[in-house]
């Protein structure tokens, strides 16, 4: 079969990939696409947690338009490697095999223990022909690094975003920072916020900015994204592409977890973070005194002998939480920088100079130049009148 033939369809499995992302932790966001004839016959992703996987949402898909039989002698292509276990929902393996499909192409093999290889000699056992499409791996890749952290480490993926002027400030000396970035940048921003899980903020941030750390794609009808960036250059970072390219879902309800990293001295609920019920706060447990019955249902207080980072990744990675984005400030930034929990950084920059203002990340370490961080597989665009620049701690393919 040509290279060109599976990337084809392997496109349409990977964008319904990108629906799932934000959707579906703490599983992983897999698309899935039924060919044969090189006729579609059914599409799908992963459904939210203990729904449908993927190939299952495809083969219903499929079998709701064209009967049963349709499936005999068809195509698989998916994103992630099949599972062969049973969890929420039995195994996908086997009903690939059942529905009669005599071929599956995937992209990433799966590096959960309970799949692992075991997907695919499952298929081959039942005498299907499975192929790995080394071509787009990379590409998945992208999507589905947060889940292989999670796995690997039970930490969630973190990406560090930063809205800064030229000349490197985030606000000004009042703490101002409305706004330093143009429309489309804000806009870019709530689309990436419609994939992850979690935003997370420190107290001044809170204070400072009262933010509502939602997702406002509403708020842009009148700002052309696409016609206002410039192509996504250097490494193909398909998560960033596609939102910049995607149209976006103007019916999003989903709305990403709140969290609260350290509690101000007094509180104010008529502030934006706690509109609803949909936050966390956590504060160590020497520095809670007098809280609000309101909002202690929510706070995780963090034991005096636990380090409030590491204690905090791994309870947001306990529920479920694969991908989190820190919006600020500074001193937070600096503290999972200082703690190597950081895997992606995302600049805007804006063509403005303060002179003077707040630093986009303030570390505990002083790293001196030759043991600067050096991000790898670094992607840049002009988005608007800013430049977008983002980067990761490691390659995609470690």
């Amino acid at each position: 079969m040509s290279v060109n033939y599976i990337n084809t369809y392997m496109d349409i499995a990977l964008s319904e990939a990108f629906k799932a992302v934000g959707k579906t932790s703490p599983n992983p966001p897999v698309g899935a696409v039924i060919v044969k004839d090189e006729k579609v016959l059914g599409i799908g992703h992963t459904s939210s947690y203990g729904g449908k996987h993927a190939e299952i949402n495809a083969i219903d898909d499929a079998i709701s338009k064209f009967g049963k039989d349709c499936l005999k002698d068809a195509e698989l292509f998916v994103t992630l490697e099949p599972c062969c276990h049973s969890g929420k929902t039995p195994p996908c393996a086997k009903s690939i095999i059942d529905c009669g499909i005599k071929k599956v192409y995937f992209a990433v093999c799966d590096i959960n223990p309970k799949v692992c290889g075991q997907g695919e000699s499952t298929l081959k056992e039942a005498g299907l022909e499975v192929l790995l499409c080394s071509d787009q791996t990379n590409r998945t890749l992208n999507l589905l690094m947060p889940f292989f952290k999670r796995i690997k480490f039970n930490k969630p993926f973190i990406i560090a975003k930063t809205a800064m002027t030229l000349d490197g400030f985030t606000a000004d000396k009042f703490g101002s920072s409305k706004w330093i970035t143009c429309p489309e940048s804000r806009y870019l921003v709530h689309k990436i916020r419609s994939k992850v899980d979690a935003i997370i903020i420190g107290k001044n941030t809170l204070l400072k900015d009262n933010p509502s750390l939602n997702i406002r794609l509403n708020d842009f009808k009148d700002v052309n994204l696409q016609n206002n960036c410039s192509e996504l250059l250097g490494h193909e970072n398909y998560l960033i592409e596609m939102c910049i390219k995607s149209a976006p879902n103007l019916n999003e309800k989903r709305n990403p977890l709140r969290v609260l990293v350290g509690l101000p001295e007094t509180v104010d609920l008529n502030m934006n973070f706690f509109k609803d019920d949909n936050y966390i706060i956590y504060e160590s447990e020497s520095k809670v005194l007098k809280i609000d019955d309101k909002i202690k249902k929510n706070l995780i207080v963090v034991p005096k002998s636990s380090n409030m980072i590491d204690f905090v990744l791994l309870d947001l990675s306990n529920r479920g939480v694969m991908l989190a984005m820190c919006e600020g400030g500074s001193k937070l930034q600096g503290s999972l920088l200082d703690a190597g929990a950081i895997d992606q950084f995302i600049y805007f920059t804006a063509p403005k100079i303060l002179g003077g203002g707040l630093p986009a990340i303030c570390s505990n370490n002083s790293h001196g130049m030759g043991n600067a961080l050096n991000l790898n597989n670094v992607s840049h665009c002009r988005v608007g009148n800013d430049l977008f620049v983002t980067g990761y701690k490691i390659c995609s393919q470690e």
